[in-house]
């Protein structure tokens, strides 16, 4: 089970930095908008944690080898779901709460969106 001291030291591997511009990676974010907008949230802190919530519970329960049989891949990749990890998971409780179905929604409007960035993401952020 995930714990916040596992999400700590996971987190601390993927952190980037503040002038990281994930622009270019978050490409289905808010897509009718426009492209000032789309960039603003992109490179908007909550995007990136989505994100990285994401990449965590692919990496726990499916590349390192945690999986069970009734969990599919993706599956637990939705807003409800990664709102849940935050709150149990991030310890700056204004980041953890702004995490929310809304807020993921209004960022990719659906989970195919979301999982194209997400995997976007993990392939230039993952740890060599």
């Amino acid at each position: 089970m995930a714990t916040q001291w596992t999400w700590d030291r996971w987190s601390s591997r993927w952190a980037g930095s503040p002038e990281e511009d994930l622009a270019a990676v978050f490409t289905r974010v808010r897509v009718s908008r426009t492209a000032r907008t789309r960039a603003e949230w992109a490179r908007d802190e909550r995007t990136r944690a989505f994100c990285e919530l994401g990449a965590y519970l692919l990496h726990q329960h499916h590349l390192k080898g945690e999986a069970t049989a009734e969990r599919r891949l993706f599956r637990n990749l939705g807003g409800e779901e990664l709102m849940r990890l935050a709150a149990r998971l991030i310890p700056d409780q204004g980041l953890a709460d702004s995490l929310d179905r809304q807020r993921w929604s209004d960022t990719w409007g659906h989970q195919e969106a979301y999982i194209e960035d997400l995997l976007s993401f993990f392939s230039v952020a993952a740890p060599g």
